[in-house]
């Protein structure tokens, strides 16, 4: 019999990250078809565009579903000065390692955040929305 603490230990290691990954994104898209066949409005919020982000988008897809792809670009000196007014602060190294990593898609809304303020940005993704609401 396996030791449970071991198991539990290695659970919630560095190690595993990428098995609890794998489980978060199954339990995501089994979620995902469950909202969608029951006809549910839908947000999908990614950080990078992987393969999960392109299976879901292949589910909505296969279930008609209008969607309107966003990218925010932003320079670094205002990723960090935003973060520094968040309630839950990361730290620079955090941001510095996810700033860059991602590009727009064809057909995505982008936007830049070092022209636009918060409020801004928000108003121009309701407009976004409003647009893909009357478009059907």
């Amino acid at each position: 019999m396996p030791d449970t603490n071991c198991l539990f230990r290695h659970m919630i290691s560095k190690d595993s990250s990428a098995f609890r990954r794998t489980i978060a994104r199954n339990v995501g898209e089994y979620f995902l078809k469950q909202v969608t066949e029951n006809k549910l409005p839908v947000i999908i919020e990614e950080v990078f565009h992987d393969d999960y982000h392109e299976r879901l988008l292949s589910i909505l897809n296969s279930k008609k579903y209008r969607t309107l792809g966003i990218y925010i670009d932003a320079h670094k000196d205002v990723l960090l000065r935003r973060n520094r007014n968040r309630l839950k602060v990361k730290s620079d190294e955090i941001i510095l390692r996810f700033a860059g990593q991602s590009k727009a898609k064809d057909g995505e809304m982008v936007i830049d955040a070092n022209r636009y303020s918060v409020s801004e940005i928000v108003g121009q993704i309701i407009a976004g929305v409003e647009d893909l609401r009357s478009s059907s």
